[in-house]
């Protein structure tokens, strides 16, 4: 009986073994639909520094949309790029479903990358479609005011010639 005894108590013990805590602390990766919701989407005011082919870079102001893609993902247009001192200028550039990786210091990182995006321009005043290969990555900054990074690079042809177009977006989300 004794015998019986221990084994039953050392079975009760062992199954203490096969519990587990739950993680109620709700990291950053747990909450990011919430951060995206609240503190992601909206539109960023900043600079654009763009370089066509290595050339000093031109600094521009510029708007960049989000907009919430579902859980762990948003959708960036960006706005008003001016090339060439302003003789080519490109409607929209939409990159879809960028996913969110939460990191550390409130920073939430993205990367996405087109392939033969078309894109709507003009050049002096006429229509000038442009295929391009397009990436784009960088980081939204939570916090009072969340900022944004963009690193962008474009490569299409022009007239004929190839063209590497790099920007560096540094912008602030606007107050609502």
């Amino acid at each position: 009986m004794k015998k019986n005894l221990f084994y039953l108590f050392a079975l009760v013990c062992s199954m203490s073994l096969f519990t587990a805590c739950s993680d109620d602390e709700g990291g950053d990766g747990d909450n990011l639909g919430k951060v995206i919701s609240e503190e992601i989407v909206g539109n960023y005011d900043g600079n654009l520094e763009v370089s066509v082919n290595g050339e000093d870079p031109m600094p521009a102001s510029l708007t960049v949309s989000v907009a919430k893609n579902g859980e762990n993902a948003v959708d960036l247009s960006i706005t008003g790029l001016s090339l060439m001192n302003g003789v080519i200028q490109v409607e929209d550039i939409k990159l879809s479903n960028c996913t969110l990786t939460a990191g550390s210091d409130n920073k939430y990182a993205f990367s996405q990358t087109v392939d033969e995006m078309t894109l709507n321009a003009t050049m002096m005043g006429g229509p000038l479609p442009i295929t391009a290969d397009v990436t784009a990555s960088g980081d939204f900054t939570t916090g009072a005011p969340t900022n944004l990074s963009i690193i962008l690079n474009i490569a299409t042809e022009l007239l004929g010639q190839p063209q590497t177009i790099t920007g560096t977006f540094e912008g602030t989300r606007d107050a609502e």
